[in-house]
């Protein structure tokens, strides 16, 4: 029969597999990593492929609005002080507002701009400037 350490190979494997899958699915995507990783916080489930289209959208718009050289996130440690914290946040709203698909409840749609919002100050915390 099958050894405990012939399943732990082919799992083994599979999760190289699924790394390899992982880590080109931004191509398959038509997204950056960074845009990939913001979509995958802004999908919720049943997204029609149109939806799915337009979550992609709001994703790529996201990042290009925090990354532009007027942005807030260009002050050095900005998540501290809360003008240009503010400032970030809002950016968030006003695109999502825009670029979300319509089945986006209000509820869902508060979450999601809190959860990308988090993301955004996660990475400006560990020193990944969002500098384009």
């Amino acid at each position: 029969g099958n050894s405990k350490n012939e399943n732990f190979y082919e799992d083994l494997i599979d999760f190289v597999d699924d790394l390899k899958e992982e880590s080109e699915r931004h191509v398959r995507e038509g997204l950056s990593e960074k845009e990939l990783e913001i979509f995958d916080l802004l999908k919720k489930e049943n997204l029609t492929k149109k939806e799915e289209q337009q979550v992609k959208l709001s994703a790529k718009k996201l990042y290009e609005t925090i990354t532009k050289d007027d942005s807030a996130t260009k002050i050095v440690d900005w998540y501290k002080d809360e003008q240009p914290r503010w400032r970030v946040r809002s950016g968030v709203e006003e695109v999502l507002d825009e670029f979300l698909p319509q089945s986006y409840s209000k509820d869902m749609f508060n979450i999601k701009t809190d959860i990308v919002f988090a993301h955004i100050v996660e990475e400006a915390m560990k020193g990944r400037q969002y500098a384009s």
